[in-house]
């Protein structure tokens, strides 16, 4: 009885972060705004974050991340990259404060002004950076 409660706290607490919805429960110009964007894609998965929608896919065998506000306006794409294309103040950041660790995963993420900051996931932490590679802040998840 006490791993099912532990369960079903870790899977509620879990929840909080991004909810899963259907896409009938997207405003219809998120919808349009994304399928006028991306016609090819057919598999896809939406969540919201606060206010903002976001849509879980995967083109030219990447996993992509679109970020809609409710009106429809793309705010925000994201992109899992590999770790070699990042900028040499990141790979330093790294290697200086996490060397002993591996990292999860390196997202791309692109706002619609032309600005690019990376996210480096090590250990449940996730790590910011800008452009240039210069430490931004940490979150732990």
């Amino acid at each position: 009885m006490k791993n099912i409660i532990i369960l079903f706290l870790l899977f509620g607490f879990g929840n909080m972060q991004a909810q899963k919805l259907l896409a009938n429960e997207v405003p219809k110009a998120v919808v349009a705004a994304f399928k006028k964007a991306n016609p090819a894609v057919t598999k896809f998965e939406w969540n919201k974050d606060k206010t903002r929608y976001q849509v879980r896919y995967v083109a030219e065998k990447r996993q992509r991340i679109q970020t809609y506000t409710p009106s429809g306006t793309l705010v925000a794409l994201d992109g899992k990259v590999a770790i070699a294309t990042l900028p040499p103040g990141v790979k330093i950041y790294l290697d200086k404060n996490y060397a002993d660790r591996a990292v999860d995963k390196v997202t791309k993420m692109t706002k619609l002004d032309g600005s690019v900051n990376y996210n480096v996931e090590v250990s449940n932490i996730d790590l910011y950076f800008d452009a240039k590679g210069n430490y931004l802040k940490s979150v732990k998840k």
